[in-house]
């Protein structure tokens, strides 16, 4: 079960595994601004959706309310194994002009915590079905093609929607065992799915590079990390791939 609670006085909780968000500002003018969350919670992926932030950027805890909101639940539990909050994984575009929706350390190249940043791009997706309100606080189901992709228009809800739904896909991968990493601190490696800047290059942070085919996605591979278990230490690299028969990313060490 996603939930839990339902009794009086028992708080109902959903817990997600995974979190991704992207943001839209469709050109059209009777298309409002807003930011797509996608959330995985039981095995299925659902959606929710915020007002486009105007007087201050979104916090994690915005994020977890509007998909309490959506659920209908009183709190979202969004944790790793050892009790640690996870990040919601937020869509950046990665040239023009960019504004960014939640706090960013300038001097990092990053988000703050609480976020880690996937490079916004056109994913092997195309969306099928799913409700057309569009509407804050109300929870949506979507359907999507990996077999027929399409390119939407960036900034289109279509764009979003692909990209959170991405987002959301490999926040599940970020989050298994292989990749489950920290730092000789203990503090949990973030995972962003970017090009490598070097002249940022960050320890706390494993890079995930995206490649491209014919102008869509075509997976993902992790930069080269050390990977301790007890007293031996290996190097790794990972590819994440997608598969069409199990509807998701998949892990292969390189």
């Amino acid at each position: 079960m996603a939930g839990k609670g339902n009794e009086r006085g028992v708080v109902r909780e959903f817990v997600a595994e995974s979190i991704g968000a992207c943001a839209a500002t469709p050109s059209e003018k009777k298309k409002a601004p807003l930011v797509f969350i996608a959330y995985a919670g039981g095995g299925a992926v659902s959606f929710a959706a915020m007002p486009y932030p105007v007087k201050r950027a979104y916090t994690a805890e915005d994020f977890l309310a509007a998909v309490a909101e959506a659920e209908g639940v009183e709190r979202i539990a969004y944790a790793d194994a050892k009790g640690r909050p996870r990040d919601i994984y937020l869509c950046r575009a990665s040239a023009g002009t960019v504004t960014d929706i939640v706090p960013r350390d300038s001097a990092k190249n990053r988000f703050e915590d609480g976020f880690a940043e996937i490079a916004e791009a056109d994913p092997r997706f195309s969306v099928k079905t799913g409700g057309e309100s569009f509407k804050p606080g109300k929870k949506m189901t979507f359907s999507f093609d990996a077999m027929m992709p399409q390119q939407y228009p960036a900034g289109s809800y279509e764009h979003a929607l692909v990209n959170a739904y991405n987002a959301c896909l490999l926040g599940r991968v970020f989050g298994r065992e292989e990749l489950f990493l920290e730092t000789r601190g203990g503090k949990r490696v973030r995972i962003e799915a970017r090009s490598l800047d070097t002249a940022f290059v960050d320890p706390e942070v494993l890079f995930v590079k995206p490649s491209a085919r014919d102008g869509f996605l075509d997976g993902y591979l992790t930069e080269e990390f050390n990977f301790i278990d007890g007293e031996d230490v290996s190097r790794r690299v990972y590819k994440i791939s997608y598969s069409n028969r199990l509807g998701d990313y998949h892990l292969t060490r390189q």
